[in-house]
């Protein structure tokens, strides 16, 4: 049996490209999946990326083709089959500025991006004039209540989490006991007292220092940033974190915390030049490090702009498949050299088997040179392969420890000079 659903576009939409699914498609697709779904009128295949439960990305060259609007509406069709259907249906532009939106329109927004803010919903609702008393609407409805600065579905809170809220962690009955989380996991901290976020920009080469309730100061000896901490049912409050960027006289401002807590916060950020950072993106970059050199210099760009949020993480994910691509390029020539003959000649074609001869040519250039001096580039442009790859790679590593144990120690981080001044300031400051 084929199932419908009718999805209103917003702003936020069409501007990311991207559909926050409606609850009846909520989980439909898994996570990290491709979504191949066919446009009803051209045929064309558009496909997209699953993330979570709610999000679908990838459509924004569709919007753009069918020249969309807010309010224009998308009929999504989901066959026995698994196929999925795409048609656009254009509304005709009648409304007028200061015109409010149809009550339902409004409820149907606000319950699909709920919790917000009655500034974030304002922004999710195309349309809405300013003096609109929203307030007295949401609270008229039945639909929401407003807890911990935000409007909540009413169905979905429930008084029992609301108390919880306000009188801290609830004990558990003896029966139903969990077992005992992990040093710190109540709190997001890890057992040193530090949040994953702020040990992950530690581990990468920052300072990290608090400055408030889930504030805290990024600094490197090149730039700073302040991050905040965003978490379910606490309200930002951008003033004051604009007042602790320039009282730090740091460059950007950063939010970080779940995915789903930074949905909503996507329109504030940027009416602060605010990027947003969320947890599986920095996992991401975690996991990169490990393997790839990483460090301040490499994130400052993402400060500057998008941080790892969306486009952002986009080409965070390019420049590392090119540095990896690199990296694989090397081992493939290597790998093609250990299986001739040395000493001996050899041609870039033979080097560059499986690679192409341009990359290949790069890498013997490299490995011409000091430390490797594997291969020599003769007069006439041929190439030739001084050693066997096995011996010049153990060579390479006797070298490497030799030198290791001739270097100086290993000289600890120094914070740098205007680090050191802020510092003093707000001792000072607190004396």
């Amino acid at each position: 049996m084929t199932q419908e659903h009718r999805y209103s576009l917003t702003r936020v939409c069409l501007r990311r490209g991207e559909l926050t699914l409606p609850r009846g498609l909520s989980g439909r697709f898994p996570s990290g999946t491709t979504v191949e779904a066919v446009d009803s009128q051209t045929g064309n295949v558009i496909p997209l990326t699953a993330e979570g439960e709610r999000l679908l990305r990838g459509l924004g060259g569709f919007f753009e083709e069918h020249e969309l609007s807010p309010n224009d509406v998308l009929r999504i069709k989901l066959a026995e089959n698994g196929q999925v259907k795409i048609t656009p249906q254009r509304r005709e532009r009648r409304q007028q500025s200061g015109t409010v939106p149809a009550a339902a329109e409004i409820i149907r927004v606000l319950r699909d991006a709920a919790p917000v803010t009655e500034a974030e919903a304002r922004t999710l609702v195309p349309g809405m004039p300013a003096g609109f008393d929203l307030k007295g609407f949401l609270e008229r409805t039945g639909e929401f209540v407003f807890r911990a600065g935000r409007w909540q579905v009413a169905a979905a809170y429930s008084e029992a989490a609301d108390r919880a809220g306000a009188e801290g962690e609830a004990e558990a009955a003896p029966e139903a006991a969990a077992p005992a989380p992990a040093p710190g996991s109540e709190t997001g901290e890890s057992p040193s007292g530090q949040s994953f976020q702020q040990e992950v920009f530690r581990t990468l080469g920052f300072e990290v220092d608090n400055v408030g309730a889930g504030t805290w100061l990024l600094e490197c000896p090149t730039y700073r940033v302040i991050v905040q901490e965003a978490a379910p049912g606490r309200r930002l409050d951008w003033g004051a974190l604009l007042e602790e960027r320039r009282r730090h006289q740091a460059g950007w401002l950063a939010v970080t915390g779940e995915h789903a807590d930074l949905l909503a916060l996507v329109a504030p950020a940027e009416l602060a030049q605010a990027t947003l950072w969320p947890e599986h993106a920095l996992d991401r970059l975690l996991q990169l490090s490990r393997s790839l050199p990483l460090g301040p210099a490499d994130l400052e760009q993402h400060f500057r702009q998008h941080g790892l949020w969306d486009a952002g993480l986009q080409k965070f994910e390019r420049t590392v498949q090119k540095r990896i691509a690199e990296r694989g390029a090397f081992s493939q020539v290597l790998s093609n050299l250990a299986e001739l003959d040395a000493p001996g000649a050899f041609t870039l074609e033979e080097a560059g088997r499986g690679l192409g001869t341009e990359a290949a040519r790069l890498v013997l250039l490299q490995l011409s040179r000091s430390p490797f001096q594997l291969v020599l580039q003769q007069a006439d442009g041929s190439w030739y392969l001084r050693d066997s790859v096995h011996t010049a790679l153990g060579q390479l590593a006797e070298y490497a420890t030799s030198l290791l144990a001739h270097l100086p120690p290993a000289r600890p981080r120094v914070r740098s000079s205007s680090r050191t001044a802020g510092a003093r300031e707000r001792e000072l400051q607190r004396g």
